[in-house]
């Protein structure tokens, strides 16, 4: 296989980007950039952007995370608007920027006594484990199924130190 080249543009550190890394850097050359300026980065040398919080205006494709199933919303306070309203599922929605092509879903559900700071964990732990496996679909060019991706590469050793 041939070598791809990855960038992934973040603005603040999260674990994601290590998954990311450890999944696809066997055949992948990751690079990562922080808050950077568009004007100095030719994405154009890139085969897949990741763009993991970083607000711009972008030519390019990039490859989003949203912290809520898009619909109904997707902006910055997703979690809390989910407690706040009172919805019973959301979850991670995985899309490019541009076209707004929705890549792949995974729904959590919000029991009654579900609290943000429950929400956002299962919700890091969804957007961790499935972000590096879409990517690697994306990267080798192969159809996936979100539900039997997840079952197929489960890492959850029953380690009691989540929730799974």
């Amino acid at each position: 296989m041939i070598m791809k080249n990855v960038l992934i543009l973040y603005e603040k550190y999260t674990p994601v980007i290590d998954a990311v890394i450890y999944n696809i850097g066997n055949f992948a050359n990751v690079e990562c950039i922080q808050s950077f300026d568009n004007g100095t980065i030719d994405k154009s040398i890139y085969d897949l952007i990741i763009n993991l919080g970083i607000n711009n205006e972008s030519d390019f494709n990039e490859v989003a995370v949203s912290h809520s199933l898009i619909p109904p919303f997707n902006d910055e306070n997703g979690e809390i608007r989910t407690i706040s309203e009172g919805f019973k599922v959301t979850g991670i929605t995985i899309y490019y920027t541009k076209t707004k092509k929705i890549i792949s879903q995974y729904p959590i559900f919000v029991h009654n006594d579900t609290r943000l700071d429950m929400l956002q964990q299962e919700l890091n732990y969804v957007e961790q484990t499935l972000l590096p496996l879409v990517a690697e679909k994306i990267l080798k060019n192969e159809a996936f199924e979100t539900q039997n991706l997840l079952k197929q590469n489960s890492s959850c050793g029953g380690c009691s130190g989540c929730c799974h």
